[in-house]
């Protein structure tokens, strides 16, 4: 379980980052979240990774539409030529299609040629207002040289294990997905967590350092529970109310472990799968 709401948790936090990044830039690149996700798992490599770079390209204001699409397997194609990885190789060819003056030179020195007539006209279609047509020409001169490198990586060995690996990053995703609201984990953790900043306001007694020493290794309900006992009454005229929200932190605490105990049967089954798939990869390796 503790691997699937991982995924989900760093899912969820790229969701959120694409959407601000769409709202920010005015949706410029003429994307949506979901087109942005196909395009992603449409490269080949990790996912993660490939998220990165289509989050990279997504900085490029100018570039949009069909033309986005073609940057990004641009990239991928320069990435296959060891440039770099996928986000470094995004961000360059985002640099040469916005930037030609600087953008194509760092091409260069990477061993993509330009003529001097290739590289005049780009620049003065990019001076003059004619970005879209200026992209075109680089694109196009990419494609000359490098275009489909990317695309003989995917019929790999190591290219079938990426998928894999993708496969099972994506499940653990769509787990971690269905356990969170089905657990109302958010709400759990946001509770337990003020629940334990209560206990942290509190003044303690020296006894208290003797109790955390004691419940090592005790299930995360007793921990509570313990260093609750610990604590020294102060006058405070919300004592009454922190005494309550103690007795709530030991009950999320507790509940909280049932939730972890009963989904340990789904973690188990996820790190099997894994599991298989590191001993088949040896195997071949082998």
């Amino acid at each position: 379980m503790g691997a699937a709401i991982d995924a989900h948790r760093k899912f969820e936090a790229h969701q959120l980052s694409t959407q601000a990044m769409l709202r920010a830039t005015g949706n410029a690149a003429g994307q949506t979240e979901a087109s942005l996700e196909r395009l992603a798992r449409s490269l080949g490599d990790e996912l993660s990774t490939s998220r990165a770079a289509v989050t990279e390209m997504l900085r490029v204001r100018s570039v949009s539409g069909a033309t986005f699409d073609a940057a990004m397997q641009a990239a991928k194609d320069l990435a296959a030529t060891g440039f770099g990885d996928l986000s470094s190789a995004a961000r360059a060819v985002g640099r040469a299609l916005t930037n030609p003056a600087q953008g194509l030179a760092a091409l260069e020195a990477a061993g993509i040629r330009f003529s001097h007539q290739q590289k005049t006209v780009i620049q003065n279609l990019h001076e003059t207002g004619r970005a879209a047509e200026s992209q075109q020409v680089t694109l196009g001169v990419l494609t000359d040289q490098i275009g489909g490198l990317g695309a003989m990586r995917d019929g790999s060995l190591n290219s079938a294990y990426t998928a894999l690996g993708n496969a099972l990053q994506r499940s653990g995703e769509q787990f971690g997905g269905a356990i969170v609201p089905t657990t109302r984990l958010v709400s759990v953790v946001q509770a337990l967590a003020t629940a334990l900043d209560t206990i942290n306001d509190f003044r303690l007694s020296p006894e208290v350092d003797l109790f955390l020493k004691m419940i090592v290794g005790v299930p995360l309900a007793g921990s509570v529970a313990m260093v609750a006992r610990a604590i020294i009454p102060v006058e405070d005229p919300k004592a009454r109310m922190r005494e309550r929200q103690m007795r709530q932190a030991v009950d999320i605490a507790a509940s909280f472990e049932g939730m972890r105990r009963q989904h340990e049967g789904y973690e188990a089954v996820i790190a099997g799968i894994e599991k298989e798939h590191r001993a088949l990869k040896q195997t071949n390796l082998e």
